[in-house]
């Protein structure tokens, strides 16, 4: 699997953001579609107001209308660390519109506990049948 990472800070007085990407490095054959895991943590503390938690439902929402039948998927959001649904989720069209209206309710305010977040995520990735990433 190929990751690149991509950090940007505006000012030295400032926070900054990272952009981390992974890429299967063999791709499946043509036809031979592989199931995915796909799990979003989602900072949702203050400091995201207004543009960026925009950016965040929308690059959510994206990959969300572009996963398929049979993956599965999770989001969770670091400062209560909760989840839309305790473990993975089938994807299908219910659970899809399902997940967008939770998306749509994702607002900015509280603390961040990224750390927790993240190891909540993590404990959920324990099929190395299939690929998996996740996403902050």
């Amino acid at each position: 699997m190929g990751r690149a990472w991509l950090s940007y800070r505006p000012d030295a007085d400032q926070e900054g953001y990272f952009l981390s990407c992974l890429r299967l490095r063999r791709l499946p054959e043509s036809g031979d579609e592989v199931a995915k895991t796909v799990i979003f943590v989602v900072d949702k503390s203050g400091s995201m107001s207004g543009e960026k938690i925009e950016q965040a439902r929308a690059a959510i929402k994206f990959v969300l209308n572009n996963l398929r039948e049979g993956d599965t998927f999770n989001i969770v959001y670091d400062s209560s660390v909760e989840s839309f649904r305790p473990e993975l989720e089938k994807f299908n069209d219910e659970t899809r519109q399902q997940a967008l209206g939770y998306v749509e309710g994702l607002y900015a305010g509280g603390g961040t506990n990224i750390h927790e977040a993240l190891s909540t995520a993590l404990k959920q990735l324990q099929d190395d049948s299939r690929p998996s990433s996740s996403s902050s």
